[in-house]
């Protein structure tokens, strides 16, 4: 039997999907990822990412990917306030060009929607930096209320 032509794997994102196969197994840093046997996969941490497929025969052919999943999606919300990525490692910016930004909420959440940082009634005007390096690497969702409306961005802190 011949053997299957290279996967290839199209990134969107922290989105993952391998051209066509029979079987997928989805590895990370050369390891399988239990349960990833799809044709797509969610990227969670930077790393380098292969998919092993096979045909029907059994043959199998693999292709692999680097992908870097630091820091936090740059977005200017609605209501005007950008959230970047700070200077240090778990440093978070809010910006707003905005005279002044009051009465702002802001919660991180962990992947299991658990809080694991909240401060209430921030006000600004131009920058304001948000210390989240007590967290552990990982994915966090940052979710911003201002006057009712609730923003959301995702934030992977690497090691």
């Amino acid at each position: 039997f011949t053997t299957p032509a290279l996967p290839v794997i199209s990134q969107n994102g922290n989105l993952l999907t391998c051209s066509a196969s029979d079987f997928y197994q989805w590895q990370f840093n050369s390891t399988d990822i239990p349960g990833a046997t799809a044709q797509t996969y969610t990227a969670t941490q930077t790393g380098f990412y292969s998919v092993v497929i096979r045909d029907q025969n059994g043959c199998a052919s693999s292709s692999t990917v680097y992908i870097d999943l630091t820091g936090i999606e740059d977005f200017t919300f609605e209501s005007g306030i950008e959230i970047i990525q700070g200077a240090g490692d778990g440093i978070i910016v809010l910006h707003s060009d905005k005279n002044e930004i009051a009465n702002l909420d802001i919660n991180v959440l962990n992947v299991l929607g658990q809080s694991v940082f909240h401060s209430s009634n921030i006000s600004f005007s131009g920058n304001e930096e948000i210390d989240l390096s007590h967290l552990s690497p990982a994915t966090y969702f940052v979710q911003l209320t201002l006057n009712n409306n609730i923003y959301n961005a995702k934030l992977i802190l690497a090691e």
